[in-house]
C-alpha cells in the first residue's frame, strides 16, 4: 500500500512495505528530490536497515552460544507496517510481528517510523521498543537516495576524516582512504562509487548539504548525535545515498557475538530507543 502525504508546498508517498519514504517532490514544478528506484539501477528509495546495517560475516551472528542467521541490512525493510495514525502531513506506521522472525532473531520489540511533512522538506523519526525484560541488541540505519547529477558533498563543520572501505569479500576493510583535510567539500563525480560506499565515523557535523548539479538544487541530509555516515550509489548512477546509521559492517576481527559487535545498540529491559533525520530542501 502507497500513502500520499502533502502540504503547500511538497507531496511524498510512504510505502507500508518496510515504512520506506518512496518519494519527496516540490508541488509548483514537480522536481524529484528522492530516487525514484529505477529497477534495472537500483530499486530501493530510502530503506530502513534493522536489526543490521549492512552485512555480518558469513551473514551470521550469535547470541548466548547459539548461532543466527541474518541477511545484509536484515528484514524490516520487507515487512509491511501497519497504520497507527494518520493525517494529510504525516504518517506513523508501526512493525509488531516480531514472532516472525524469532527463530533468527531471538528477541521482543516494536519498530515504529513517523514520516511528516515540513515547510521544507520532511522529517523521519524512528523508534524500537524493547518488550522484553532482558537488553536487546540491535542495529538501524537510514538509507535515502537523493537525486543528482554530478555535484558536490558540503558538510555541515570542516573536516579532517579518513573513510573506510571495503575489501573483496564486501566486509570493511583494515585499510583506510583519505576523504577529507580540513575542508567541507567533497566531489562527486560520476564514478566516485566505483570501488565501493564510503563509511565515514568521528565526524563533527550534524548535516551534509548534497549539491545536486539540477537546477543548483542543495538537498540538507540531517543527521544529529548519530556515529556513523555511510555514501553510496551504483556506480554512475543519478543519485547518492547519504546514510545514517547507529552501527556499521562487519570487519575480519568481530568475534560473531552480537553484543560485542561494533557500534551495536544494547537496549534496556522495557527502553525506547530513537532517532530522527531530516531531509530539507535548501534551494
Amino acid at each position: 500500500m502507497l500513502y500520499l502525504l502533502q502540504n503547500d508546498r511538497f507531496t511524498a508517498t510512504v510505502a507500508s512495505k518496510g515504512a520506506q519514504l518512496c518519494s519527496l517532490n516540490e508541488k509548483s514544478s514537480g522536481k524529484a528530490y528522492l530516487w525514484y528506484g529505477d529497477s534495472k539501477v537500483w530499486y530501493e528509495h530510502s530503506p530502513l536497515l534493522f536489526p543490521v546495517v549492512g552485512r555480518l560475516m558469513n551473514d551470521q551472528y550469535s547470541y548466548k552460544g547459539k548461532t543466527y542467521k541474518m541477511p545484509k541490512h536484515g528484514f524490516v525493510k520487507n515487512e509491511e507496517f501497519a497504520v497507527k495514525e494518520q493525517s494529510e502531513t504525516s504518517i506513523t506506521l508501526l512493525f509488531t510481528d516480531w514472532e516472525k522472525h524469532f527463530a533468527d532473531y531471538p528477541f521482543r520489540y516494536e519498530v515504529e517510523v513517523t514520516h511528516t511533512l515540513t515547510d521544507t522538506g520532511v522529517t523521519s523519526s524512528h523508534t524500537v521498543r524493547n518488550l522484553d525484560e532482558e537488553p536487546m541488541f540491535f542495529s538501524f540505519g537510514a538509507h535515502p537516495g537523493i537525486n543528482r547529477n554530478g555535484g558536490y558533498l558540503e558538510f555541515e563543520k570542516e573536516e579532517t576524516l579518513n573513510a573506510r572501505v571495503f575489501d573483496r569479500e564486501s566486509y570493511i576493510d583494515d585499510r583506510t582512504v583519505p576523504f577529507l583535510d580540513g575542508g567541507k567539500v567533497f566531489d562527486l563525480p560520476k564514478d566516485i562509487f566505483a570501488h565501493g560506499p564510503f563509511i565515514l565515523e568521528n565526524y563533527k557535523s550534524s548535516y551534509v548539504d548534497v549539491h545536486t548539479g539540477i537546477d543548483d538544487g542543495i538537498v540538507r541530509v540531517s543527521y544529529p548525535g548519530v556515529p556513523v555516515l555511510g555514501l553510496w550509489a551504483m556506480n554512475n548512477a543519478p543519485y547518492v545515498c547519504v546514510e545514517p546509521w547507529y552501527g556499521i559492517d562487519d570487519d575480519h576481527h568481530q568475534t560473531g557475538n552480537i553484543n560485542e559487535k561494533k557500534e551495536i545498540v544494547s537496549l534496556n529491559g522495557k527502553d525506547t530507543f530513537n532517532f530522527s533525520i531530516a531531509i530539507d530542501i535548501i534551494k
